[in-house]
């Protein structure tokens, strides 16, 4: 039983919630990336989430975003665009063990977007049209290849063919040459 005007009741959602982690700059080894992510947590325990922190959302999304930085910051642009997966586990790791005292279960985390800078999204599209450029070249010039080598192969098969007509053409008119030789000699 509440007592009026002493005791207040509040209530607090005890499904799955989702909370937006803002777009934030990082630096990383060598670059700087925007990324946002968004966290997937769950109240466990009504009572702590409401007495040991003053408001749990905004902790948890500080939280995440320093750890974040933590993270990232250790990584090469490289790495951090490859290693999505082992970002969110690593944050969901932390965030989940300092949580667990709010009375909060961060059950997901996932990166939205890994963006560099404009300028190194501009190289790195360059690189990639070189490449496939490259590759194109490169197939091109395999089937050109291949190509020459088929002809050299038909020439190749056709003077052999021409020596070989040749060769029996000669048979013949030897034959022929001895066959009408020994018709003469038999009249």
């Amino acid at each position: 039983m509440i007592t009026p005007f002493v005791e207040r009741m509040l209530r607090v959602n005890m499904r799955e919630q989702v909370i937006d982690v803002p777009p934030q700059e990082i630096i990383t080894e060598d670059n700087v990336v925007t990324i946002d992510a968004v966290i997937y947590y769950q109240v466990v325990d009504a009572r702590r989430a409401l007495y040991e922190i003053e408001d749990f959302e905004l902790a948890i999304v500080k939280l995440a975003q320093t750890t974040l930085r933590n993270i990232v910051g250790e990584m090469s642009l490289d790495i951090a665009l490859t290693s999505r997966e082992k970002i969110n586990v690593d944050l969901r790791s932390v965030l989940d063990q300092a949580t667990d005292k709010w009375g909060t279960k961060v059950n997901r985390i996932e990166l939205q977007r890994i963006d560099p800078q404009q300028d190194i999204q501009t190289a790195m599209h360059k690189q990639k049209t070189a490449e496939q450029e490259r590759r194109q070249l490169r197939l091109l010039a395999t089937g050109r290849k291949e190509a020459a080598e088929q002809e050299k192969q038909a020439a190749i098969l056709k003077a052999q063919g021409e020596n070989k007509l040749q060769s029996l053409v000669q048979k013949d008119k030897h034959v022929r040459l001895s066959l009408s030789q020994k018709l003469k000699q038999k009249r």
